[in-house]
């Protein structure tokens, strides 16, 4: 695959990064084939009791751990109304509120905590509009308890108690087409009105106080994962790529974090996760890292087959999580580690 070109047509700087080695580390391995079903584990989140969540995308269905023992939720046709929708997971979402939100390929879920039962949303033609409604990719909920989805239809938002799903298509002349195929998107944590959006198109935003989309990217540029710093820039990850690119909304200035230069041939980076000191854990197909943007430095793990305690084999390191008390876990194609 051609690595992506920087050419966005917006002001760009290219900003290069020193690779250096992190301190070895130690991990337990939940491995496919053993603890796990199917691969692919790309989301990884911490609920209100303390419980990991986990989910795989190849068809593996939904995992808690307490750190003991595993407990799988999967498709169960005789109880469609009260079940998991699909064992091909997205995303898993802990907003705090008792309740787990899991995005699947068929339609999204809300898991009560409490009780273990789901209620599946989009599990019937009647309120979809179209098949890519189905592909949901996330789920957040706003300061005023609204849940936005996004999907392979495009943004949806949804008010409870009333559960009215409004499909967000404007059609004003001021409005950018309502991008489709959405990966990711994320609500502006310094004017919650603004929400960002991934797409094979490019960035979007979308301001929901006059309901109107932008589209910010100069380029066609598909994009995979977004993530917000503390001072409101947006960090872009575009697919089947080595560089990072960041937007600033305030100055409308666009920048490039070359991490080319620390990765093997054809590596792409393939999740962030922004910690509260700034810096940013980064996956990649063969490596584990952290970049600090003020020093531009990157460090990072990478499988080592004499290292039996140290990262799965086999790559493909999607997800990072910091839970509570510090640990880390790493989503993964063979499965998911954390530090011991």
């Amino acid at each position: 695959m051609k690595r992506l070109a920087a050419s966005i047509v917006l002001q760009v700087f290219f900003i290069g990064v020193v690779l250096g080695q992190l301190p070895e580390a130690s991990f337990y391995h939940l491995e496919r084939d053993k603890e796990l079903l199917s691969s692919a584990f790309i989301s990884c989140e911490q609920d209100d009791y303390g419980f990991i969540w986990f989910g795989s995308f190849y068809g593996g269905g939904l995992y808690r751990y307490d750190g003991y023992e595993l407990k799988t939720f999967v498709i169960d046709p005789s109880r469609i109304e009260s079940a998991l929708t699909s064992n091909n997971i997205n995303r898993i979402y802990a907003p705090g509120d008792d309740y787990l939100y899991v995005s699947t390929h068929g339609g999204w879920n809300k898991l009560n905590l409490v009780s273990g039962k789901f209620l599946p949303f989009a599990h019937t033609h009647t309120i979809c509009p179209e098949e890519g409604a189905f592909y949901t990719t996330k789920i957040l909920k706003d300061d005023f308890s609204r849940l936005w989805i996004s999907s392979h239809y495009g943004l949806s938002s949804l008010d409870f108690p009333d559960a009215d799903i409004r499909w967000l298509k404007p059609k004003g002349k001021n409005t950018s087409p309502a991008p489709e195929m959405l990966r990711d998107f994320i609500i502006d944590h310094i004017n919650p009105n603004i929400l960002w959006l991934a797409s094979g198109q490019g960035l979007f935003r979308y301001d929901r106080s006059i309901d109107e989309y932008k589209h910010i990217s100069a380029n066609q540029i598909d994009i995979r994962m977004l993530a917000q710093d503390h001072s409101g820039k947006i960090w872009v990850t575009p697919s089947n790529s080595d560089i990072i690119f960041t937007f600033d909304p305030r100055e409308e200035v666009w920048a490039s974090h070359l991490i080319r230069d620390s990765l093997s041939e054809e590596e792409f980076i393939l999740g962030l996760e922004i910690l509260a000191n700034n810096q940013i854990w980064i996956t990649t197909e063969n490596q584990v890292g952290i970049f600090d943007p003020l020093t531009k430095n990157y460090n990072a793990w990478q499988y080592d087959s004499n290292n039996p305690v140290g990262l799965l084999p086999q790559g493909n390191y999607y997800d990072v999580l910091n839970d509570r008390s510090g640990r880390l876990w790493i989503g993964s194609w063979y499965g998911v580690q954390y530090s011991r």
